[in-house]
Formats: structure tokens, sequence, C-alpha cells
């Protein structure tokens, strides 16, 4: 059975523009190919349809479309404006709801597009200038009187109106424009204020007469901290417009009902090859519809992505498409869930070459490489190679997610085994009552297996909420400076501060606002600057201090709390990865560990080494053991036979391995 075999994949390529809906056919392919959620149906008819009809008066409004990149908001603009303009397109849209729904606008209006790109024109003459370009080529001749000898726009638009109705008596006229927000961004203040009361105009003009206006905006503009100062003018411009919002969800919709189209057969086909994967997982079983109908991506896919905060969310759909068209020939595993979660886009992530350029993003990047290279030339157990990989790639992607990349906030064990639906054939084999954990602690055995080949640097483990993230702080400090509030700003924080805060731009380096919010932000270092050079060899002599000095101080803090200097320094790094609650990082946890570890050697002293033995019976015996969770037994019996048969039988390594994580060793 292929991937091919089990869905009617409809690829998305190319991302949506407003004007493509100029062209008729064009315009149709976009009307037959939207779907529309429940979520979706419900703002089309309650409050888009009622806003744009002329035909029962109402208190008309400007519409907002507020959506991120990527989420479809261009191609609601354009199927909306298409059925605005031609009403024997309704029949193709797939909702019967809405099909009815759409009845009064369907037809009834002539549509000007447009998207606003960079200019330093005023609003008003972007608009104004489309109009009159626009009405020509309806017939309609019309020219607006100049900014600066009118006080209000109404009869403008009045005038305007009066002459369209004498052309077309039975339509009204649509305006629809895309980008809006950006355009926005770009402004000053006082323009910006302008702006604001030419847009109010707009939306006050769309209750008296037969003309409508709508916009695509990539975040509810009444919300945005950006436009706090012009609060007063963003509430008059609220007052006239309504917000159609599209959520995560209706991308979701789009991925599972468009991309991912799959008939009723071949969702029980799925149903049937994901059920008995179910155990292995939390809320597999509860939430098999959420994987059945997006299938085979991961249903937490959408949400992860819409979290990483530095990316633009434009291609997430495009993204999909093509890694779907490279495994549609492929047959689906049988021995593991075959889904595309989350760390399948780091390799896509990490090739935007813009990220390069913010230490704190390069660092994520450089961080994971580094973490990448060690595990395929370093790692002991080579089975865990796939799963250690895999992650790396999604705590570096969750890393992006947390809005700050220093924060100790990651992901449990737990939460990778099921966002990920990581698996590895030989948990069947262990047999016990308890899958779902059995594979919890396989992923806490690579993750520590990943630490350990790491030497702990780069991958930390928070004790209080038992998450796993990279710790970025190492790297940071080996190959940045961070700016300590003294002096001016370096030029490559003040570039980065001012294009984020309008209020910091123009700013002296040396002001004191400025500082203020610059203070402990990552910068690369300039070679041709005698304070940052004079930084990084303060660096170089601590890290060699460190270097010379690290193993006494160790020594030093370990007497400090009561415990004899361990033979290796990570042992007490091994106490962060057991599964039970008492043993976290904390002396009395690595009192435990050592004294278990005692235990074991006093128990090897007394018993000799197994030279004959059969490995069935021992495999037997691991079992039994594992299901009687007397994980001593599994332990003491490897200590007894050459290690080199542990190595090379994966079913015994593996019990081995988990009765270490369970334990909490190393």
């Amino acid at each position: 059975m292929k991937y091919g075999d089990l869905i009617q994949f409809d690829p998305i390529d190319s991302v949506v523009q407003l004007r493509d809906a100029n062209k008729l056919s064009a315009a149709h392919t976009l009307v037959n190919t939207y779907v529309i959620s429940e979520e979706m149906v419900e703002r089309l008819t309650q409050l888009a349809i009622p806003q744009m009809q002329f035909e029962q008066p109402v208190d008309n409004k400007g519409l907002l479309v507020v959506g991120n990149y990527g989420t479809g908001k261009s191609h609601l603009l354009s199927v909306v404006s298409s059925l605005a303009a031609e009403a024997s397109w309704r029949p193709g849209l797939n909702h019967a709801g809405v099909r009815d729904a759409a009845s009064p606008i369907a037809g009834r209006f002539k549509v000007i597009r447009t998207e606003i790109g960079a200019t330093t024109m005023s609003l008003r003459d972007v608009l104004v200038a489309e109009l009159e370009e626009q009405l020509e080529k309806l017939s309609v001749e019309y020219v607006f009187p100049e900014a600066g000898t009118i006080t209000s726009h109404k009869r403008a638009f009045e005038d305007m109106m009066a002459k369209f109705g004498e052309v077309f008596p039975e339509h009204g006229l649509l305006l629809v424009v895309d980008e809006l927000l950006d355009y926005l961004r770009t402004r000053k203040d006082q323009e910006l204020t302008l702006d604001l009361s030419f847009l109010r105009e707009v939306g006050e003009i769309c209750k008296d007469l037969r003309f409508r206006f709508m916009a695509g905006v990539q975040e509810a503009i009444f919300d945005s901290p950006r436009f706090a100062f012009v609060a007063d003018s963003i509430r008059w411009v609220k007052d006239r417009f309504e917000q159609i919002l599209i959520a995560r969800s209706d991308v979701k919709f789009v991925v599972a009902e468009r991309l991912l189209k799959k008939t009723t057969e071949q969702q029980a086909k799925i149903r049937d090859y994901l059920m008995p994967f179910a155990k292995y997982y939390g809320g597999l079983n509860e939430r098999m519809d959420e994987f059945v109908r997006p299938f085979p991506v991961h249903p937490d896919y959408i949400d992860t992505f819409d979290r990483v905060t530095v990316m633009e969310k434009r291609e997430v759909l495009k993204t999909l498409s093509i890694g779907m068209k490279g495994i549609l020939g492929k047959d689906v595993p049988q021995d593991e869930p075959g889904l595309i979660a989350f760390d399948s886009y780091w390799n896509t992530l990490k090739q935007n070459a813009s990220f390069r350029a913010i230490p704190e993003i390069r660092a994520v990047i450089d961080c994971s490489q580094v973490l990448e290279s060690r595990i395929e030339n370093a790692i002991t157990r080579k089975q865990y190679k796939p799963m250690a990989l895999r992650l790396i790639h999604a705590l570096s992607v969750h890393r992006l997610t947390t809005g700050s990349i220093y924060a100790p906030i990651g992901a449990s064990a737990e939460e990778l085994r099921d966002r990920l639906c990581l698996f590895d054939p030989l948990i069947a084999e262990l047999g016990s009552d308890e899958p779902d954990k059995d594979l919890q602690t396989h992923v806490e055995t690579v993750l520590r297996e990943i630490h350990k080949t790491v030497s702990g640097q780069f991958i930390s483990f928070n004790a209080d909420n038992r998450q796993f993230y990279l710790d970025l702080r190492e790297l940071l400090h080996q190959s940045f400076l961070c700016h300590d509030g003294k002096g001016p700003v370096p030029e490559q924080i003040h570039a980065d501060v001012s294009t984020k805060r309008k209020e910091l731009r123009n700013l002296p380096k040396d002001d004191p606002t400025l500082i203020a919010k610059a203070r402990d932000r990552w910068y690369v270092p300039d070679p041709n600057k005698a304070g940052d050079l004079e930084k990084l060899r303060e660096k170089t002599l601590l890290k060699e201090f460190v270097k010379k000095y690290g193993r006494d101080l160790w020594a030093w803090i370990w007497r400090r709390i009561g415990l004899e200097k361990p033979e290796s320094y990570r042992e007490y790094g091994a106490g962060f990865f057991g599964t039970k609650p008492t043993q976290s990082h904390r002396p009395e946890a690595a009192q435990l560990f050592f004294h278990r570890l005692k235990k074991f050697e006093e128990y090897k002293e007394v018993k000799k080494k197994l030279k004959v033995f059969r490995l069935e019976a021992v495999r037997a015996g691991f079992k039994k053991a594992w299901q009687e969770c007397d994980y001593s037994v599994i332990v003491a019996v490897a200590n007894k036979i050459p290690n080199n048969v542990l190595e090379e039988d994966p079913k015994l390594l593996m019990w081995y391995d988990q009765t270490v994580t369970r334990m909490g060793g190393e």
C-alpha cells in the first residue's frame, strides 16, 4: 500500500495573488478549489454576505479579512469578489449553505481589485488613483477632487457612485485591497493618522451607498501594539468595520479537505492502519479522526508551525505540497506510523539564509548542526541514531516557538513521543501492559544517549517541568558578545531593535531608552573595533582558566554538597534523566544513584561472569523481569554476560537501556 493509494492529492504549488482573480479562468478555479470549514461558513453567511448585500437596508460596514501569511486570506478575498462579479460561479462553491446564502451578492457588483506595494503615496491617493483608472475601463468617467480642496470624502464618493449608477444602475461597486497592514506599517505618525481617518470615511460610506470595501490584513490592526499611539483613530475605524478572522482550524481544514482529501473508503483504510499503533500514544484513540483527516500529516504540525515566531506562515501549504509529492509513490511503512511531523520542517527552516544575520537564530542553527554532527559520528548506540536526529530537529524547531530562545522551556519525552509519533518496532518485544510508558522510556533513553554523546553540551533538562530543550548559552558565549548596557548600542542591535520598535527609530546610540532595550541582547563581534576585540580576549582567558582549574572547582563543589568526587563528572548529570519523581537533579538523587552503583559492584564481585549460556533464555528472563518491573535482575544479569553479546543483540540492548533509564542511571 502506497501513500498515493490513501489520499486524493491536490497540490497547492503557488501562493494566491488577489489580482489572479481578474482572469476569468483563474477566478473560476479559485472558487471551485476553495474549501470552507464550518467556522468559515458561519463567518461568511452571518457576517460577510449580510454586510455586502444592498437589497435589505442595514448598517453596512467595511470588511477586514484577518489572517497570517499562508492561511488563505488572499484566496478568500478572491473567492468573495469573484462571486460578487459573476453569478454563474456560485454553483461551484463546495458548501450548499454558502451557495444559498450568496444569492443576494452573486453577480451584483463590478469589482476592482488592488494590492498596495512599496509606495510613499497616501492611502487616499493610492485608492483614488486605482478607482479612477479602473472606472475609466468600465466607461465611468469620474475624477476625484484634490485632497486639499475638500473637507470630507463622502460627497466625492456620492458623486462617483452617481456616475457609476448611470452606467450600471443594477450593480454595486466593490473595492478589494490586499496587503493593507504592510502598507500601514510603513507610514509615519502624521501620515498614519490621516490614512486611518480616510479608512474610517470609507467604512462610513458603505452604509449609505452601493459601495463596498474589503481589505486583507495580517493581524487584527485594532489590537496591534504597533498602532497604540493612534488608539483614538483606530477606535473610530473599528466602529465602521467588521473582521472576518481566519483561524488555525481553517488552515487544518484546507489541508484535510483539499490538499489531502480522502474518500470514506480511504479514511477507513487509514483508521485500520493507525489503530494498532494507538496503544503506544496518549490520546491517539480519542483523536483518531484528527489523525485520519490530514493523514499523513500529523495534526500538530500546523499548530507548531504557527508558533514559530521568526517564520512567515506563507509557505506552510506549499511546503506540505512539496513534501507530499516526494512520498506519494512510497510504501506506507507497516512497522511504524508513517506520519509527517513538525521535525521534518527543520531542514527547510535552517536553509533560510536571512537567519544567519540574527545571532539568536544563528545560534539555534549552529547548535543543531553541532548536535547532528556529534550524533552522526560519535553515538555509541547506532540503532538510536535515526530517532536521535529526529529529536534534535524537533527540539530545534521547538526552540523557535518559545518567544525567548534562552528560556528553560522545551518538550517532555511524553510530548515528543506523541507530537512526533516516534516509534521503534522493538518496543513491541518488551511485552509489558503499558506500551505507551515503554515507548516514553525509550524516548528518554535516546535523549539520555544524546546527552552522553555530546557530554552534556547544548541540551539540558528542566527538572521542574521534566522538559528537554536546546541550551544555547554556551554557544552564544563562544561565538557572540552580549551588550551589558554600558556604552553605545552596537550597530547590529540598533538596527534590529529600531526595525521592530518604531518609537526607537532615529535615536542616538547612547540614548538611555535605546540602551535599556538593547541590554542583554547578543551581537556578532566586529573584529575592526577595539572594544569587541578586548571582550573577545577576556572570554578567551576565562575559557582557559576554566579549562585549567575547572575540575578542581567541581571537586570543591562536590565536597560542599557532601559527596565524594565521582569518577565521571557526567554521572551526576545522569540523575536528570530518571523517570521516577524522586530521581531529579538533587544531591539525594545522586546519593541514591551512587548507592545503587555500589550495590551492583558488590553483586558483580560475588557472582562470576557467565561463559556458557543460552541467549534465548536471557531474552526470556529479561522480558519476564521487565514485565514484573524487577529492573535490578536485568542489570545484574547484563553485567555477567559478555559486553559484545549485549551490544550486538538489539532486543537485549533495548531491555537493558530501558531499564537503566527507568532506574535513573547512565
